[in-house]
C-alpha cells in the first residue's frame, strides 16, 4: 500500500482506525463543530478545518446550484481545496481574519455569486478585490457598508460592477459627492432610457415585462421594483432553477436599491439623485434632502424613501401655494373632492423656496421611514402638527384615490395604483447620555430629576415677582408618539361613529393605513 506521493505509509497510520477523520467532513452543524474542536488536540486538528475552512460546509438548501453561506465570521482563504465553486450566497459581516489577499483570490472561486454581503469587512476596500468583481457576471446585490470606502475606492468599484448590481449598500463610509456623482453617472439606472447599450458582449438587455420573468414563482418583474427585492431574491436563491432560468437573465439597467446613509453627503447631491430619477428604493438614513425636490418628476418611481424626518416636520416660515381650482372637462365633483384637489400644494417650482413633503408627490411609494425622530419635545415646537398634517394629507389621497377608480371596477388593489403608501415607520432618537442628569441613566430617574428640577429652592421668593416666577417654569414636553398615537384613536373612533350613522366614508385625518415605531 503507498500513499499519494510514492511513500510507503508508517505503521502507526497503516493501523490506525480513526473513523472521525472520515467523518469530519459530512459535519454540516456549526454547533456541532464548535464543541467538537474543543474535545483534544487530535479533534481540534480534525474538525477546525471544516469549521473556518470550508464555508460551503454550512451551506443551507439541498439543491447543489443553490448554495448559500450565512453569518460567517472567520474565513480561511488557503483552504481553496474544500471550496465548492457554486456558491450563490455568501454573507460574511466582519470578517475578522480575511486578509485583501485571501479576499482577493477566493471571491473569483464563486463565479456565479449573486448576493454578496461583506458589510464591515475592511478588507472588501482592497483595489484588486474590487477590481475582481467585475468578473461576478451575475451579481446583483452587494453589501460593503461600513469599510470606510471612499471616493478613490468608488471610482475602481463603479466600473467593476457597472450596470450589473440591483441593490447596492454603501452606508457608513467615507463618501463625499464626489463619490456619489461616479455612482450616479456609471451604475444607476436611467429612467429615461428603455434599454441600455453596453460595451459588453451581452449587448442590450432589456427590463423584464410581466409574463416574461424567468422566475416566475418568487422573483418577478414587480420584485425588481419593490422594498422585497432583498427577502425575494433570498427565497429565490433557496429554490432551485428551472431549465431556461439563470440569474444572469436579469437585465442589466442599473442600481434601482441604493442605501448611501451615514456619508458626508450635500442635500444638494442626494437631490441630484432623486433628479436623475430610476431608483426604486433609496434610503439615505438621517441625511436631510430638500422636501421640494422630491416634487421632481424624476421621483415617482420610488417605492421606499427613508429620509430625516425634517421632510415632513420642518417649521419654516411661509405658506404653501395651493393648487388653482381650475374647472376639468367631464363629470361635476363632489364639493368635498373639490376641497381636497385645492388642498394639494403646487407640483412646479420644485426648486424654488422650502416646502414639506406631500403624499401627493410620490403616488407610488409604498414606506416611508422617518428617522431620528425625538421622543420629547417641547410644545411649540410643531413637530406633531406636522405629523399630523402629513397624516390628514394621506387620508385625504386615500379617499380620493378611491373615489377616482369607478364603481365597476373589479380590481381590489385598483385605488392603491393612484395612490400606494400603507406604511410609515417612525424611528425615534434616543436621548443623548450628555443630556441625562441621573447616575443610573435610566428612562424613570430621568423622568424623577426631571420633575423634582424646580419643586425646591433654599431661597425665599418673597423678592421676586408672579410673573417671573412663570417664566422661569420650563415650557412643557409633549411626546409626539402618544400624542400622536391620541389623534389616531380620536378620528377612528370618528370615523366608525360617523359611519355607523350613515355618513359618507371621509372623515378628515382618518387613515386607515400602518403606522410603526421603531426604537433606535
Amino acid at each position: 500500500m503507498y500513499s499519494a506521493d510514492g511513500f510507503t505509509p508508517t505503521y502507526e497510520s497503516a493501523i490506525a482506525r480513526d473513523p472521525w477523520a472520515i467523518v469530519a467532513p459530512y459535519v454540516r452543524s456549526k454547533d456541532v463543530l464548535s464543541s467538537a474542536v474543543l474535545v483534544s488536540r487530535q479533534w481540534n486538528a480534525m474538525f477546525m478545518a471544516n469549521l473556518w475552512g470550508n464555508p460551503t460546509a454550512h451551506a443551507r438548501g439541498s439543491s447543489l446550484d443553490h448554495k448559500s453561506v450565512h453569518s460567517l465570521k472567520l474565513l480561511d482563504g488557503t483552504s481553496e481545496h474544500s471550496l465548492e465553486f457554486n456558491l450563490r450566497l455568501l454573507e460574511a459581516q466582519k470578517a475578522e481574519n480575511l486578509t485583501p489577499s485571501a479576499l482577493s483570490e477566493l471571491i473569483p472561486l464563486f463565479p456565479r455569486l449573486v448576493y454578496l454581503d461583506l458589510s464591515g469587512t475592511a478588507s472588501a476596500r482592497d483595489h484588486v478585490f474590487i477590481s475582481g468583481l467585475s468578473h461576478l457576471h451575475e451579481l446583483k446585490l452587494l453589501k460593503i457598508n461600513g469599510i470606510g470606502l471612499r471616493d478613490v475606492d468608488m471610482e475602481v468599484l463603479v466600473h467593476a460592477i457597472r450596470r450589473r448590481v440591483r441593490l447596492l449598500d454603501v452606508s457608513q463610509n467615507k463618501l463625499s459627492d464626489r463619490g456619489l456623482q461616479l455612482l450616479q453617472k456609471h451604475c444607476l439606472r436611467q429612467a429615461d432610457s428603455s434599454f441600455l447599450n453596453l460595451d459588453d458582449a451581452n449587448g442590450r438587455h432589456y427590463e423584464w415585462s410581466a409574463s416574461g420573468a424567468p422566475f416566475s414563482n418568487v422573483l418577478t418583474s414587480a420584485s425588481l421594483r419593490s422594498e422585497r427585492f432583498e427577502i425575494d431574491l433570498q427565497r429565490q436563491l433557496s429554490e432551485p432553477l428551472s431549465g431556461r432560468s439563470s440569474f444572469g437573465d436579469i437585465p442589466w439597467t442599473g442600481i434601482s436599491h441604493l442605501i448611501v446613509g451615514g456619508n458626508s453627503i450635500s442635500p444638494g447631491c442626494l437631490g441630484g439623485l432623486v433628479i436623475g430619477g430610476g431608483l426604486c428604493y433609496l434610503d439615505i438614513g438621517s441625511l436631510t434632502l430638500p422636501a421640494g425636490l422630491l416634487k421632481h418628476p424624476g421621483a415617482k418611481d420610488l417605492r421606499f424613501l427613508r429620509v430625516h424626518h425634517s421632510a415632513v416636520t420642518a417649521n419654516f416660515q411661509g405658506t404653501t401655494q395651493q393648487q388653482p381650482n381650475i374647472p376639468t372637462p367631464g363629470p361635476a365633483k363632489s364639493p368635498t373632492v373639490a376641497a381636497l384637489l385645492d388642498k394639494r400644494p403646487l407640483l412646479h417650482d420644485y426648486e424654488i423656496g422650502p416646502s414639506l413633503l406631500h403624499p401627493s408627490w410620490l403616488p407610488s411609494l409604498q414606506t416611508l421611514v422617518l428617522t431620528e425622530l425625538p421622543k420629547e419635545v417641547r410644545q411649540s415646537s410643531g413637530l406633531v402638527s406636522q405629523l399630523t398634517r402629513y397624516i390628514t394629507a394621506c387620508s385625504n389621497e386615500t379617499y380620493l384615490a378611491k373615489v377616482a377608480v369607478p364603481a365597476y371596477s373589479k380590481k381590489a388593489s385598483s385605488s392603491t395604483v393612484q395612490f400606494a403608501l400603507r406604511r410609515i415607520i417612525l424611528e425615534t432618537k434616543s436621548i443623548s447620555t450628555s443630556t441625562k442628569v441621573s447616575a443610573t441613566e435610566d428612562e424613570d430617574s430621568e423622568n424623577l430629576w426631571k420633575a423634582a428640577s424646580h419643586d425646591f429652592s433654599f431661597f425665599h421668593d418673597e423678592g421676586v415677582s408672579k410673573s417671573m416666577r412663570c417664566e422661569a417654569l420650563p415650557e412643557p414636553l409633549l411626546n409626539p408618539i402618544s400624542t400622536l398615537a391620541a389623534f389616531r384613536k380620536a378620528r377612528r373612533d370618528e370615523y366608525i361613529q360617523h359611519v355607523r350613522n350613515g355618513g359618507s366614508k371621509y372623515v378628515e385625518g382618518y387613515w386607515d393605513g400602518e403606522i410603526t415605531v421603531v426604537n433606535k
